[in-house]
């Protein structure tokens, strides 16, 4: 299984806060995602399990769009 996301922005009412995210994770790969408060590792973890839609970007799980 392969989850990718390219160039993604999201965010809240109008203020994003991930801009342009890039990432490919591996099945077996070990992610760990870190950061100071405020920095968008909760709203990362949000697109990622469509809880929050991208304003831009793609995420795809196989290949698949998640959207």
């Amino acid at each position: 299984m392969k989850l990718e996301i390219h160039g993604v922005h999201g965010g809240y009412t109008g203020a994003d806060v991930l801009h342009d995210i890039t990432l490919q994770i591996e099945s077996g790969d070990f992610v760990a995602v870190a950061g100071p408060n405020g920095s968008g590792k909760s709203t990362l973890l949000r697109v990622v399990s469509r809880v929050l839609h991208p304003r831009l970007g793609t995420a795809l799980l196989d290949g698949t769009d998640l959207y």
